[in-house]
């Protein structure tokens, strides 16, 4: 079984700590990296062979809607998900419509968002957890 490598796009170093310790205990998942930026987060995926980011929204250099639409010009094969506190309906749609493979609440239970980072590694249509 091939393990689900992960970019964590995200500027607050203590969740990103959060949940790669979390992420530690599930044998098929692995947070492979970080970035806080806009500017990095593709380069740094090819760089880190990552399947999936998982993609804040606001970041000190622009907007996780960047990100997504740098992934789908760049690396298409590349599963983002919205990691956001702001996840809702409308926020979920737009993420879809702009090529995000799911919208997750930062809120959401670990077990959740686990569970949708699994899915979308394997092909599921969009998660939506909030």
């Amino acid at each position: 079984m091939r393990r689900c490598r992960i970019l964590m796009v995200e500027n607050n170093e203590d969740l990103v700590q959060s949940v790669g310790r979390l992420l530690a205990f599930e044998p098929d998942l692995e947070l492979a990296g970080w970035t806080a930026s806009v500017r990095e987060a593709i380069p740094r995926a090819r760089e880190l062979q990552a399947d999936v980011l998982l993609l804040d929204l606001s970041l000190p250099d622009g907007s996780g809607f960047e990100v997504l639409a740098h992934a789908a010009r760049e690396a298409p094969q590349l599963r983002c998900i919205l990691y956001t506190g702001h996840a809702g309906p409308e926020l979920a749609e737009k993420a879809a419509a702009c090529g995000a493979a799911g919208c997750i609440a930062k809120g959401a239970d670990f077990d959740l968002l686990a569970g949708a980072i699994r899915n979308i590694f394997n092909g599921a249509g969009f998660q939506y957890c909030r």
